[in-house]
């Protein structure tokens, strides 16, 4: 078992109910990459044909 999960919001809507006095200095952008078993903050390296 991987340990997927289905996200419903974003990591922002996540933190400010579980961490709320925590600094949140993780890297972060708002933008969905639209691809799955990618760690927070790891930059991603994507590919287009435009």
């Amino acid at each position: 078992m991987c340990g997927r999960f289905a996200q419903s919001q974003t990591r922002e809507d996540y933190l400010a109910l579980l961490a709320e006095d925590i600094e949140r200095d993780i890297p972060y952008d708002p933008e969905p990459i639209g691809r799955y078993n990618v760690a927070p903050g790891t930059k991603v390296l994507l590919l287009s044909e435009t």
